[in-house]
């Protein structure tokens, strides 16, 4: 079965947020998305490509910050799916079944906007407020 989604996260000094998001996307999801990576010239000095790769995702580093908004149209552009949705680099996942769920309401309506519910998340104590 080939992918109907495609995962687009544009970021910027996400440092090890990116290897978590990347690593829930693949344990919820497999290999049944693909998933778009676009670094807006991070500074931070990690690898970001080699994290990518490590998942499968694929990679786009700009050498200068073209912004958010630019960065979401370059990944989107990649995309090769039916379906795509925009993610930020510091996601969790709490559905198993989150991409079927998508796909399945956009095969319903093709043309409709959804925006996924998410729950508030406390940096401090690493949990849910």
């Amino acid at each position: 079965m080939s992918a109907r989604l495609s995962v687009v996260i544009p970021f910027l000094n996400e440092g090890d947020e990116l290897q978590t998001t990347l690593s829930q996307v693949r344990d919820t999801a497999g290999d049944n998305v693909d998933i778009i990576v676009v670094n807006d010239a991070s500074t931070d000095g990690i690898d970001y490509r080699c994290v990518a790769a490590a998942f499968g995702a694929t990679y786009i580093e700009h050498k200068v910050r073209k912004g958010s908004g630019a960065s979401k149209q370059e990944g989107i552009m990649f995309s090769k799916t039916p379906y795509f949705i925009v993610f930020d680099a510091h996601m969790r996942f709490y559905d198993k079944q989150w991409w079927i769920n998508l796909c399945d309401c956009l095969e319903e309506n093709p043309n409709a906007i959804y925006c996924l519910k998410c729950k508030p998340w406390s940096a401090e104590t690493k949990s849910e407020m």
